[in-house]
């Protein structure tokens, strides 16, 4: 009976992945449409529509991905794994390509856009992180960090500290909204122009 549970996991799994990779192609192919020059004939409403529906459905691949990867991390048969063995096994599997394309970044910007290699190009490259396309991997890092914790967190958890996290979690949402939407307040993460 366990296996069946195992392979049924496992076929969920993977076809969550699929999805959300076909979102996320979806909805880079819809940010590129987005970008092209709106034509000015009766159906450029309707091509604008349709692209936002692409870029709609498109949203859902990031948070499948993180719960996924929620899921997969916080498992109960996981919560023994010890830190440093968990640490090691995202470290070649995420760790190294991350390294290697960093690199390759690096050594582009570098040698084919001849940027100049300055204390301050290093320095902004390592604290604020070299390249926009890799926000994923560093928020993959963040929850990464996290997660050793939450996993002893989820063990123990029961349904009364469930729903107490729930309904802490809305009252936060709820009133973070309402305090920017009343006082016009914003946060910033970084303090880059």
């Amino acid at each position: 009976m366990s296996t069946q549970k195992n392979v049924s996991t496992a076929l969920s799994a993977d076809l969550i992945r699929v999805i959300a990779i076909g979102v996320v192609i979806l909805l880079h192919t819809g940010m590129y449409a987005a970008n092209l020059n709106p034509s000015t004939d009766g159906l450029a409403v309707w091509r604008g529509w349709i692209i936002n529906l692409y870029l709609c459905f498109g949203r859902l691949g990031v948070p499948l991905f993180i719960m996924l990867s929620g899921a997969l991390l916080l498992a109960p048969s996981k919560k023994d794994e010890a830190i440093g063995v968990f640490f090691r096994k995202r470290f070649s599997r995420v760790g190294l390509p991350f390294l290697f394309w960093a690199g390759v970044y690096f050594l582009w910007n570098v040698f084919i856009e001849k940027q100049q290699v300055t204390s301050a190009f290093i320095i902004n490259g390592v604290l604020l992180g070299p390249y926009i396309i890799f926000w994923y991997l560093y928020m993959l890092f963040g929850l990464y960090l996290i997660t050793p914790l939450l996993r002893v967190m989820v063990a123990n958890f029961t349904d009364k500290h469930f729903k107490y996290f729930i309904g802490l979690w809305l009252v936060g949402i709820t009133l973070t909204s309402w305090v920017k939407f009343v006082s016009n307040w914003q946060y910033q993460i970084d303090n880059r122009p």
